[in-house]
């Protein structure tokens, strides 16, 4: 800066560079502060939630089943941790916002804020005060509603234009544990409406460095208003896995909707009255949906508390699985969020048994327990009746995350039958990838050597490029596909027992008496280990198309062949025919494949074709000895499930 002021005043060029100083420091120290606005947030299941799955892995480790009991032990020792930011009402209230995919699921939340000496100071069992159904959006506030701070992050609902410097703040995770993160981008797309979220009038797309347990967390534009020195402008909730720095917010604007009906929820949390009167709304519209011929499912689906997940969520996993003949969505799905499959599992199950019976029927609210009206507000469980055609039943209800759920049900007296596979609605919650899969495969076609051989005794021109010449060639093995990027990219593996062959014309050596050609069919038969990365393309349900690539070792486990003499009198070749060098027992070829996958019921059938070149065969490629394999082979692969390896993600 004095350089650009040097024949000005001395004065005013020190003021420039103090002003210069102070910008340049100005950030980091809004970076210290914001640990005391940006919160970890840890989540904490309900009692019956852990102690299911603590169950669970007693039961798979007493059944042998070590790495099924290992995911259910870790499930019920951790919960899931992601980012929420402070937010201070007009009236004093303290809030923490955050994401609803970040608290939903438990019990309570876990505030901490991170110190300078690394510690954390932690206010613990915070209640969750509001989810909210239409956004991906909750607050939860200090445990017994403490007013801890006096003022928070502001917020800022105005549109920012493409280019906007940002910022964003929180907890990714590094090693599976959440690591303290700030980082600088630009808006690059102000209205941002990406394919899949319908919900949302827009969204802000940024560039903003977020990961996975920045979820909730802020994001930020300079505010020297502000005691952090930021205003927010939208909630960090999702990065894009299929491009570079490409990361959504839901705008400040849809924010400031979720606060208001929070604040409007937790009005009703504060009176009985209100509370009472809110529980026979919920009912009437339960019981208007239930017997209605085209219910809102939906609607339906969010009367499920998660605290009825704990006491009967298994169960009602394990019978909707019993009852069903598509059982591998609904365990694909189990095995990728278990709480959240039970829950849907509940709902089904609450569905079919009052809703959607034989016969029909109607479905009426008869009233609240007179016994536990007075209850209401101080209690959880408070009963109210149903007539359901000419039954009645006894629905219970808790107040979760700022709403009437269902705490537990009866179930009528009625048959349950429901469909082959859960509905659209439901579905649309599952997620059906495997996280392994194990396959079998034949292949048969052709084999084809190329190139110099015994020091370039062999006639290239006579035959082994040849098309007419290729030897059969064939393949079976056994496939295990890891999958990576959701449903799209894969490892696979394989172990092959592969016959590889050529066909070829070779002359004697000069000094033996023979002066016309022999030819010879070689046949190598090796264990061979491919490492593919593969691609898959998902037409439907069930068709899928994939293309997979990569190196692969070779074992030679038992050469063989014939050859015809001069008199085309046919011979087994001895085993002196590969003795010295010509016989690598180790050779490298790279794989390739192309398939299309059928649905078959809960397993795939593939009808792919292949192509192994080997770069080293058995000679040194390159060399005046070289010889490559090139084998072209078709086959088909069924492949199937595999839940022996999850883990929590």
């Amino acid at each position: 800066m004095l350089r650009r002021n040097r024949n000005g005043s001395l004065l005013l060029g020190r003021l420039f560079f103090a002003a210069a100083l102070v910008l340049s420091v100005w950030p980091v120290v809004a970076q210290e502060d914001l640990k005391n606005y940006v919160p970890l947030i840890r989540t904490n299941f309900h009692q019956e939630t852990r102690a299911t799955f603590e169950a669970l892995a007693t039961h798979f480790a007493e059944g042998g089943h070590k790495q099924l009991a290992d995911f259910f032990a870790a499930y019920a020792k951790a919960g899931g941790f992601g980012t929420g930011w402070v937010y201070v009402a007009e009236d004093g209230e303290n809030f923490i916002i955050t994401n609803r995919h970040v608290v939903s699921e438990s019990a309570s939340v876990d505030i901490s804020f991170e110190q300078a000496d690394g510690s954390y100071k932690t206010y613990s069992n915070a209640p969750i005060v509001y989810v909210d159904d239409s956004a991906d959006l909750a607050i939860v506030q200090f445990p017994g509603g403490a007013r801890v701070f006096k003022r928070g992050f502001p917020i800022d609902t105005t549109l920012r234009h493409d280019g906007t410097e940002l910022f964003s703040a929180g907890f990714p995770a590094f090693g599976g544990e959440p690591l303290w993160q700030f980082s600088t981008g630009i808006v690059t797309n102000s209205r941002a409406r990406p394919a899949g979220f319908a919900g949302y009038d827009y969204l802000i797309q940024h560039s903003s460095q977020i990961d996975k347990g920045n979820s909730g967390g802020p994001l930020m534009v300079r505010d020297s208003r502000s005691a952090t020195g930021f205003a927010v402008i939208g909630v960090n909730t999702w990065k894009a896995t299929q491009r570079e720095n490409t990361n959504f917010s839901i705008p400040a604007l849809v924010l400031m909707g979720t606060i208001d009906r929070a604040r409007k929820a937790m009005s009703v949390r504060n009176s009985v009255a209100s509370m009472g009167g809110k529980l026979e709304e919920d009912c009437r519209v339960l019981a208007s949906e239930l017997q209605s011929p085209n219910p809102d499912l939906e609607t339906i689906h969010q009367y499920i508390s998660y605290a009825l997940v704990g006491r009967r969520g298994w169960e009602a996993f394990q019978t909707i699985l019993a009852t069903v003949k598509d059982q591998t969505s609904w365990e694909e799905s189990f095995f990728q969020d278990p709480i959240e499959t039970m829950r849907t599992s509940l709902y089904y199950l609450f569905w079919l048994t009052l809703g959607k019976r034989e016969g029909g029927g109607s479905v009426e609210f008869s009233g609240i327990s007179a016994a536990d009206r007075s209850r209401i507000g101080t209690a959880t469980g408070i009963r109210t009746g149903f007539r359901v055609g000419a039954s009645t039943t006894e629905i219970s209800w808790t107040w979760e995350y700022g709403r009437w759920r269902v705490l537990d049900f009866e179930v009528p007296p009625v048959e349950i039958a429901p469909p082959s596979t859960p509905s659209k609605e439901v579905r649309g919650s599952l997620s059906p990838f495997s996280l392994i899969l194990l396959g079998g495969h034949v292949t048969a076609g052709t084999s084809n050597g190329y190139g110099n051989i015994y020091s370039q005794q062999w006639f290239p021109s006579a035959g082994a490029g040849s098309a007419d010449k290729g030897v059969f060639g064939w393949s079976v093995g056994i496939s295990a596909e890891a999958n990576l990027v959701r449903d799209v990219v894969w490892l696979e593996t394989q172990l092959n027992l592969v016959n590889k062959g050529r066909y070829y014309e070779w002359n004697y050596p000069a000094d033996t008496v023979a002066t016309n050609n022999v030819w010879v069919q070689e046949q190598i038969l090796y264990l061979q280990v491919p490492a593919m990365a593969k691609v898959m393309l998902v037409i439907d349900d069930g068709l899928s198309m994939t293309i997979a690539g990569g190196p692969a070792l070779n074992i030679a486990v038992a050469p063989g062949g014939v050859y015809w003499d001069y008199n085309n009198k046919q011979y087994a070749l001895p085993s002196t025919w590969y003795s010295g060098s010509y016989l690598k027992p180790v050779a490298l070829s790279v794989v390739g494949e192309a398939a299309v996958y059928f649905g078959l019921g809960g397993s795939k059938l593939g009808i792919f074709g292949k192509v192994d070149y080997d770069l080293t065969a058995d000679f040194d490629y390159g060399g005046p000895d070289s010889s490559n394999f090139a084998t072209f082979t078709g086959g088909l692969r069924l492949v199937f499930p595999l839940y022996a390896r999850v883990s929590r993600q």
